[in-house]
């Protein structure tokens, strides 16, 4: 076994694999487009923190 570290944004979306996790990611696209995939399927597992970094402008 080995521990990549990863924090609960990157778990959630890393391991976004199985079947189950598939349907989210198509009702998630269906709804919010591609372009909001990331944002929206965070806020779906319950990390609206990380949707909000993902919603906001990039700086500069």
């Amino acid at each position: 076994m080995f521990e990549l570290g990863l924090g609960p944004a990157a778990l959630a979306l890393c391991g976004a694999s199985d079947p189950a996790a598939q349907a989210r990611i198509d009702a998630i696209v269906a709804e919010h487009g591609c372009d909001r995939l990331a944002e929206a399927f965070l806020r779906d597992a319950g990390l609206d923190w990380a949707a909000e970094l993902m919603a906001a402008p990039p700086p500069g």
